[in-house]
């Protein structure tokens, strides 16, 4: 499974290198816009968030499969609505982890003197390499 806490850990350090502490991470209410600069939760555990989302969807989605084969519409339908809830919580998770490296990307490719981002882009060699299973082309 994949390892939220360290994805996260990566941003964190990716901040730090611009200066931004993990306690700003943590506490970064912006009263200007109305919502946090930074989304993914920097205090608990990601991982175990994850896999309790990912039970109770996949327990969920048992009990409608239970309903279904017995023709009880309403647990059926009870149970539709409880999977549609743990998977916007799973998505949302990823959001945040999605929005956090936006916000890196801007800090750091975004700012004045960067390098030009060749479009389109190739990745060297090496790296093609070292992960022959990432799709480098997508």
């Amino acid at each position: 499974m994949i390892d939220l806490n360290a994805l996260r850990e990566l941003v964190v350090t990716l901040a730090a290198a611009h200066g931004v502490r993990r306690q700003e991470m943590e506490n970064s209410w912006n009263e200007e816009k109305g919502d946090l600069d930074w989304q993914m939760n920097y205090k608990k555990d990601l991982n175990s968030r994850l896999q309790r989302y990912l039970t109770q969807l996949s327990g969920f989605s048992e009990v409608c499969e239970m309903a279904r084969k017995d023709g009880d519409g309403l647990a059926m339908r009870a149970a539709l609505m409880d999977m549609r809830l743990y998977a916007m919580n799973v998505a949302s998770e990823f959001d945040a982890l999605a929005e956090d490296v936006g916000h890196i990307m801007a800090m750091e490719y975004c700012a004045p003197g960067s390098q030009r981002f060749p479009d389109p882009y190739r990745y060297p060699e090496c790296y093609r390499e070292a992960f022959p299973d990432l799709n480098f082309d997508a």
